[in-house]
C-alpha cells in the first residue's frame, strides 16, 4: 500500500531527525565537535517546510491559473475557426453561383457578338 501525501511527508521529518540523532552520535563518538539540536531547530526546520511548500503551492496554482487561461483562449479560437470554417462554406457556395451566373453572362455576350 502506498503511503499518502501527509504520510510520506511525516516518514521523510521523523527520517532526518532521527538521522541528525544518529548522526550526532557518531561525531560524539569521535569525538569530534557536536552541533546541538534542539526542539526548536525542529520546529523551525518544519516552519521552513511550509513556508516554501506555500510558496511553490502558491507559484504553481498562478502557472495553473496561466495555462487555464491560454486554453480558454484556444477554446474561443477553435470556436470562431469553426464559425468562420461555417461561413465560408456559405460564402464558397454563393461564390460558385455567382461565378456560374458571370460565365454564362460573359457566354451570352460572346455568343451576341
Amino acid at each position: 500500500k502506498r503511503p499518502t501525501h501527509r504520510q510520506a511527508i511525516v516518514n521523510a521529518f521523523v527520517f532526518i531527525h532521527q538521522t541528525m540523532h544518529m548522526l550526532n552520535n557518531k561525531l560524539t563518538k569521535r569525538g569530534q565537535r557536536v552541533t546541538a539540536i534542539t526542539p526548536r531547530h525542529y520546529l523551525d526546520f518544519i516552519q521552513h517546510y511550509v513556508t516554501l511548500y506555500n510558496e511553490k503551492r502558491s507559484d504553481l496554482e498562478e502557472q495553473q491559473l496561466h495555462l487555464n487561461v491560454g486554453l480558454g483562449k484556444i477554446s474561443d479560437t477553435v470556436k470562431q475557426v469553426e464559425e468562420l470554417r461555417k461561413s465560408l462554406a456559405k460564402k464558397q457556395i454563393e461564390l460558385d453561383e455567382k461565378n456560374e451566373l458571370a460565365n454564362q453572362k460573359l457566354k451570352q455576350m460572346m455568343e451576341d457578338q
